[in-house]
This record gives structure tokens, sequence and C-alpha cells, in this order.
């Protein structure tokens, strides 16, 4: 019976036909464990861009769809000191489309290997910690397979860890459960997404998705679209079984003395938390002027927010600026306002979708109003201006969401937060402890306009991510989750979420709120 399940399953996987024409090259870089310090992560830049920070001992699989002289640096650039290595020590390639490139090392010692040797070191899973890093950056509508490939057939949904046939059944204990799979088809897939979220999908049509588990019966669904249109769909049923009561009466043990939570403030009793008023500030500039170039969605993307927040989440005063209205002086005092009237115990968040610059000169970014029309800062709210009116506020909780360019120069903080689990303990936790965070569109960067449906690339799974949330409670750390690999594999730009510095700051989150 099992050699038949197992040939049944060679047969299925062996109908899935592979895209031999490939559009991209794959940039494949490493670092062995024996290679680098204990405990330090590293950047990796293509063409002075940032795309992707690996962990010590860490690998990436990069696909990469240009072509021509390309440079290329890994390393710990913010500790590097003039005497040792810098920004100059880059490695330059002239990548073509479907040609494999290894580099191993960082720094000045960062090298290409040998395709052979460079396959064998990156594969060998003993030298390295943790899984390896995949990012796809496919363009927004990507279409190269469309013309090189056809298929009359629909693409083919494989379930693999928990392997469940379709319409088929599994049980599970836990408030969410991770789903792997494979889908097959005669052309490239676009898109597949699992309950209306985006998987992510690997090389070959491998997909990983995390479900949460909200009721007792989940039915999952798993949809698929290759490049031509071509559509399938897959249900199973996920059962929610709760944990024996042998271990949900176990005591907590903890290596060390006492709850090491304490030091935040948190124990492990279940408290309720009462929240104060939601306030939201939604900001959208399209119609720039003089040295400004006019944008297309921001206005669009911030309208659909202010819709969304208004229509699906508790907030009592929801104020927005549009175009004309978003004036330097009336975004200032917009902010004076919020500062003025929230209370303690109230949620704040700020939204901001328009131009953003960054002056190297000052080390600093900046937030550009309707009415600057030239390049100087005498016109543009600075991010330590932004900074500022947030540690004013006397809320609860603040979040700040910014989509513009170099918006991720707001950061000078690290996160420290609680643990996430998907209960009323854990956001009665994060509830009660203070937060002061923001999430940016990219670092210090250009970011896109353009995207999907009319919104910018951000902003367009922002809003998939807070439309497809069913949950009651849903903070700022579990929407991060949500777009950070989408939005990465979908563009040129890099989401950040963090703290921000000196405005009282304590690892809680701000809470959206179902109605």
């Amino acid at each position: 019976m099992k050699n038949l399940v197992f040939l049944l399953l060679i047969a299925v996987l062996a109908g899935f036909t592979d895209v031999k024409a490939q559009d991209y090259a794959t940039i494949y870089v490493y670092r062995a464990k024996k290679l680098t310090q204990t405990g330090k992560d590293f950047k990796i830049y293509l063409n002075s861009l940032e795309i992707a920070t690996i962990p010590n001992g860490g690998r990436l699989e990069y696909r990469y769809y240009n072509e021509g002289r390309t440079t290329i640096m890994a390393g710990v650039f913010s500790e590097y000191t003039p005497m040792s290595d810098n920004y100059n020590n880059n490695l330059v390639l002239e990548i073509k489309k479907g040609e494999r490139y290894y580099l191993k090392g960082e720094g000045n010692s960062l090298s290409l290997v040998e395709s052979t040797k460079g396959k064998s070191e990156f594969e060998r899973n003993s030298d390295f910690k943790g899984e390896i890093n995949f990012i796809d950056n496919k363009p927004f509508n990507y279409d190269a397979y469309a013309s090189k490939g056809s298929s009359e057939k629909p693409p083919r949904i494989l379930l693999t860890e928990p392997a469940i046939p379709a319409n088929g059944e599994h049980k599970h204990q836990g408030d969410a459960i991770t789903l792997k799979g494979t889908v097959g088809s005669g052309v490239a897939i676009r898109e597949i997404v699992v309950n209306g979220t985006e998987a992510i999908v690997k090389q070959g049509g491998d997909f990983t998705a995390v479900v949460s588990l909200n009721e007792q019966n989940n039915s999952v669904i798993i949809k698929a679209v290759d490049v031509n249109g071509l559509k399938s769909e897959m249900t199973v049923q996920i059962i929610k079984e709760e944990p024996s009561a042998a271990n949900s009466n176990e005591q907590l043990v903890y290596r060390g003395g006492g709850d090491p939570m304490k030091g935040m403030n948190v124990n492990t009793s279940k408290v309720a938390f009462e929240t104060g008023n939601y306030y939201a500030l939604i900001i959208g500039i399209d119609k720039y002027k003089g040295n400004w170039t006019p944008l297309n969605n921001a206005v669009n993307d911030a309208k659909a927010i202010s819709t969304l927040l208004n229509s699906s989440y508790k907030f009592n005063v929801i104020k927005t600026l549009f175009n004309e209205q978003a004036t330097r002086g009336k975004i200032i005092s917009e902010l004076e306002w919020l500062v003025e009237n929230v209370k303690e115990n109230d949620n704040v968040l700020i939204y901001y979708s328009g131009h953003g610059e960054y002056k190297s000169e000052l080390n600093k970014g900046f937030w550009v109003p309707v009415d600057a029309s030239t390049k100087s800062t005498a016109q543009f709210i600075s991010n330590s201006d932004i900074q500022t009116y947030i540690g004013g506020i006397k809320s609860k909780h603040t979040l700040l969401i910014a989509d513009a360019c170099f918006s991720g120069d707001i950061f000078r903080g690290n996160a420290v937060s609680v643990p996430f689990e998907n209960s009323e303990k854990y956001y009665s936790n994060v509830y009660n402890l203070h937060s002061r965070q923001a999430i940016s569109s990219g670092g210090i960067e250009p970011v896109m306009d353009g995207g999907r449906d009319g919104h910018s690339v951000f902003a367009y799974y922002l809003l998939q991510a807070l439309k497809a949330n069913s949950s009651k409670y849903f903070d700022s750390g579990q929407v991060f989750e949500k777009i950070k690999i989408p939005v990465t594999n979908n563009s040129e730009q890099t989401p950040k979420f963090n703290p921000l510095k000196n405005t009282g700051d304590a690892g809680g989150h701000f809470i959206f709120i179902r109605k």
C-alpha cells in the first residue's frame, strides 16, 4: 500500500511541467557559520540598494529580473571603519538571465564561486543556521512567460505538509497551522492565495502559508492562477482540537527565578483590558507642483484606508487631509490637535501617503507637503519634527504608517516586544504596554507610486491584510508580518517596522479592533 501511494505521488508530480525558459538570473549568497562572529546579521545590497538581511551563518537565494553590470555587497556596513571593510568592497558582475551566481563571504572577502562547487557548498545544510532565505524580485504585472509556454490545463494544487487531499480533513492543536504544498502547471504560476492572503511561493511552485484557526471547523480555500489566467481551487477542512486537560493544567517552568516577563510589566495571569478612543489622521497628496512630480495613487490609497477603517474597525474620530488641504501648516495643526486632545488610554493612527525626501548632508528625512514647490527644506516637515509630535501625544499607543520615499529614516530604535500568541491574554499584555511604532513602505530608498488596482504596492498589500483579517484583534506586528514578504517580492523596496526612539515606546503594540 505504501509503495502504491508513493508511485501515485510520483505520477502526480511527474505531470507537472517545469517552465524551461528563465527570464531571471539566480544569485546565491552564503556565509558559513565558521566565517561569522556569533550573533552578527549581515545585509546584502545590489547596486547600493538593500535587498535582504541574513542571520549569522545564513543563505540567500535571490531571483533577479535584470541584466548587465551589477554591484553586489554583503556585510555589517554600519559597523565598518575606514581601515576595514566598507561600501567600496563590492563585487562587480555582468549578470545574464538564466544564469546562476554563487557568492561566498562578506565585505572584502566576498567572492564568486564556481557553480558546481558553489551549489555543493550552498546546499550543505550542516554548515549553516536555519533554512534558505528566498526572495523572488518579480516585478508587478510580470508576464514574461505568457508568450513562451502554453497550457490548456489549469494549475494542479497538492498539499504536502500536512498531506491533505482535496475536500479532506485534518485535525490540529493550536491557534494557527502552517501549510506547505506545490502547484504545477505547463506555464508559470502568477499567484497562489490561501484564504484571501497571498502565500509565500518558492522556485518550482512550492508554497507556504500560515492560517489562523478561529473556529472549531475551519475551511481553507487555496486558489492558484497561472500567467494565462487559468485558475484552480482546492478546499480542505482544518479541525481545531483543544489541548488535553493534562497539558492545559501544566505549570509553566522557567529557567531562572520567577516570570521572565516581569521586567516588562507582564505576568502570566489573564487580565481584561479596556480601550480608550481611537483616532486616525489620514494624509494623501497627489497634486504636487513646481519641482515635485504629481503622483497618481497617493490620495486613492489614503481614501481607501480611511474608508476601510471607518467601515470595519473601531475608530471614533477619523480626520483626513487630501491634496490642497495637506499644507505644511494644516498637517502641523492636526498633529498639535492630537497632542492637545488625546487621552492616556486612547490610540492614534497616523497614515501618510505622498512624496518624501532625504538630505544626505543632513542625515535626515522629510515629508513633502502639498505647498512645497522647491527642494528647500524650509517647506518640508522633518522626521525629527514628526517624532517630537508623536512623543507629545499622550496616547497608550501611536502607530505611524508612512508610504513615501525614504520613510525608513524615521527609525532610530530596536524592537523589543512580547512574543506573539493568539490569545486574549496576549492582546491584554501588549495593550497595557505603551507603544510608539512606525511601519514604513521602505528604508532609505525610493518607493513605487504605481502598483496594483490603483494603489501603490505597499498600500495594496496593507489593504489586503486589513480586509482579510477576520479576528477581533489584529496588532501592528501581525499587520507587518502580512505585508513585508509580498511587498518585498513585488517591488524594489523593503518595508520596515520598528519603535520610534525617545518617544515613550515600552514594547506594546497598536491593536486594530474589528467592529
